[in-house]
């Protein structure tokens, strides 16, 4: 829970309580009562009723807040998660592609060498160079502990385009055989 919610919550709970033992007071006292004094310890009780709905709603929305939030950062997490897994198919297939049709030696490729053996090779148009740079970037980021600093749209970008590449390696890895 982040600290805003916890203000409010502490907030919410110190009005509730407040009221509260107010109005405890007030019925404990209550046979000592007059009329007006019997009048105000109602609308006491009614003060409290309110601040109850009111700290109840308050509560539900803070926690719809603090939902929001996390299932954000856990989509954002999870696409980051795909993605990393996505480059690391990507590096395994042109390494497969390499060895099958390329002749390269049994050695992990560096991803600017996934890229030059792909253009190279014809598996990737321009356009895909220019997507495996930008998903690169986002790709980059997250590794290096900037997850926060990637847009949501870029990881679904990223991550698309990541998996249509994956594919046109597969398809060419594929064909080559």
């Amino acid at each position: 829970m982040n600290r805003t919610a916890r203000r409010v919550l502490l907030a919410v709970a110190f009005v509730v309580a407040t009221t509260a033992v107010g109005v405890a007071t007030n019925y404990a006292t209550g046979a000592r009562l007059d009329d007006w004094d019997k009048a105000a310890s109602w609308v006491s009780a009614g003060v409290a009723a309110a601040s109850l709905l009111v700290s109840a709603f308050a509560a539900f929305f803070t926690q719809r807040a603090f939902n929001t939030e996390e299932r954000a950062r856990v989509a954002r997490e999870q696409l980051a998660f795909t993605l990393i897994r996505s480059f690391a198919a990507i590096e395994q297939e042109a390494l497969n592609y390499g060895k099958r049709s390329a002749g390269r030696p049994d050695r992990p490729l560096s991803l600017r060498e996934v890229r030059a053996l792909m253009a190279d090779s014809e598996v990737w148009n321009d356009q895909d160079e220019i997507g495996f740079d930008l998903a690169t970037r986002a790709r980059n980021s997250i590794v290096h502990g900037d997850l926060e600093k990637v847009d949501i749209l870029d990881l679904r970008y990223a991550n698309e385009k990541a998996q249509h590449l994956l594919g046109k390696i597969r398809s060419a890895t594929h064909t080559s055989t």
